[in-house]
């Protein structure tokens, strides 16, 4: 990854997984999954009623004095004190608990399952047999499964038309959501927006430039939330901090925008890679600093931006005959023209594949070396210099080429033997029996 640490990683709790983190992404989230959390409260405790309570620990949006006095709680009424799990889940509180991840953007995620879907689905088109060459064919399948997938949302969020509800009064927030993001994203938003009249504003500060509203909702004393408004740039934020972990604008961030008559939802409030357009005017990607000495991390950002710009152009260019031959036209050239400049600076020899289209060497990837196995026999493993026999061994005659069944030897020396007994059973038929035809018939006498 160019020394480059992914910003959050979510695993099922595994101890040496845990270490290597710690030791190569010392800088990253370490979230446990949420479902594997919520299997094992079910095996260790074996109470129902425990794991509904443990699961809404494991995801709601409490305050940090709120959980501590909620999971207290739950200890003394299931009289867990001195239970093994439940400490060891109180020490890990903070990679597993949304009150304490909260501040990190997981986009939605807080279990294993986008992985776990993703090698489930790979697996049907994979077994243990096949060759790495059909391998890396049915993978590519599958990716391209995958991306026809991808493609038929984005088709479904560009061209089609969406039925907005008429019994709410925020269905103008809903139409620049519906217009701006996905499918997906409108719906979750749809949600935040119908929850949004369960709560009222019980109170409002001024504070500099900032508007500070407190939030409760209604017959619920206990829970109250703030919402920070910016008069500068209209930004809000809100105390669950669903927006920062999400990144969907949670439903009391709504209800301070309908009271503040906000007419358009503020820019902040949309994360561009919810977008629909996310995949288009992309003219460049900055590389960092840090990064900038290392000719792979340029590279592939280069590569970004042009393939961002490319797949727009090819949107457009296919639509028409004229412009379509246009660009094969102005592509074929350019190909040509990069791959002159390349031979130039650089030594084709030098990498192992002539490749055309890229200047990175690449290295040739062979089938793996076969290794002696349980199932593998002497006869597989020949001396080097010494050809193997290709083929059948008659277990008869121990001549390669053919089998036991269709060997000519036996079958020439069974039929000669067969012959024989032939010829002597009819010599003996032929042959008169001294007992049998001595003895006088009865009734002769």
């Amino acid at each position: 990854m160019h020394r480059r640490q992914p910003a959050v990683v979510v695993t099922d709790g595994d101890a040496a997984m845990k270490a290597a983190i710690i030791l190569c992404f010392p800088d990253s989230t370490h979230r446990l999954c949420g479902w594997h959390l919520s299997t094992n409260a079910t095996s260790n405790i074996k109470s129902p009623d425990f794991t509904k309570a443990f699961r809404k620990l494991l995801y709601s949006h409490y305050n940090v004095p709120q959980w501590y006095e909620r999971w207290d709680a739950l200890l003394d009424k299931f009289e867990l004190h001195d239970n093994a799990w439940a400490a060891t889940m109180y020490e890990q509180r903070l990679h597993w608990a949304e009150t304490f991840l909260k501040t990190h953007f997981f986009g939605g995620m807080s279990t294993t399952q986008r992985c776990e879907s993703i090698n489930s689905y790979i697996k049907r088109f994979l077994n243990c047999k096949i060759p790495l060459r059909d391998f890396i064919r049915h993978v590519d399948i599958a990716q391209r499964n995958i991306r026809e997938s991808e493609r038929h949302d984005d088709f479904i969020s560009y061209y089609t038309e969406l039925a907005y509800p008429t019994d709410t009064t925020l269905i103008g927030y809903l139409r620049q959501y519906g217009a701006a993001c996905t499918r997906h994203v409108f719906h979750m938003v749809k949600l935040e927006v119908d929850l949004e009249s369960r709560y009222n504003i019980v109170g409002r500060e001024a504070e500099g430039t900032s508007n500070i509203f407190k939030l409760r909702k209604f017959n619920h004393q206990g829970s109250e939330y703030t919402v920070m408004h910016s008069m500068v740039d209209n930004h809000l934020e809100c105390s669950c901090r669903q927006f920062e972990s999400d990144g969907i604008p949670c439903r009391h961030i709504f209800a301070v925008m309908k009271n503040l008559d906000l007419q358009h939802i503020p820019p902040t409030l949309i994360k561009r890679r919810f977008t629909v357009r996310v995949k288009e005017g992309v003219t460049d990607f900055v590389v960092p600093p840090s990064y900038q000495d290392v000719p792979q991390v340029v590279e592939m950002s280069r590569f970004r931006t042009l393939n961002s710009l490319t797949t727009h152009m090819n949107s457009l260019a296919a639509k028409m005959d004229s412009s379509y031959n246009i660009a094969k036209d102005k592509m074929r050239e350019l190909i040509l023209q990069f791959q002159l400049a390349l031979e130039e600076q650089q030594d084709p020899a030098s990498s192992d594949i002539p490749n055309e289209y890229s200047s990175t060497p690449r290295r040739l990837v062979r089938d793996p070396i076969i290794v002696r196995t349980k199932v593998c026999h002497d006869s597989d493993f020949s001396e080097p210099g010494v050809q193997r026999q290709v083929g059948n061994k008659c277990g008869r005659c121990s001549v390669w080429g053919h089998y036991r069944t269709t060997c000519r030897a036996p079958m020439e020396q069974d039929s000669q033997a067969t012959t024989q007994g032939y010829e002597t059973a009819s010599h003996t038929d032929a042959t008169p029996s001294t007992s049998s035809n001595n003895q006088p018939f009865p009734g002769s006498i």
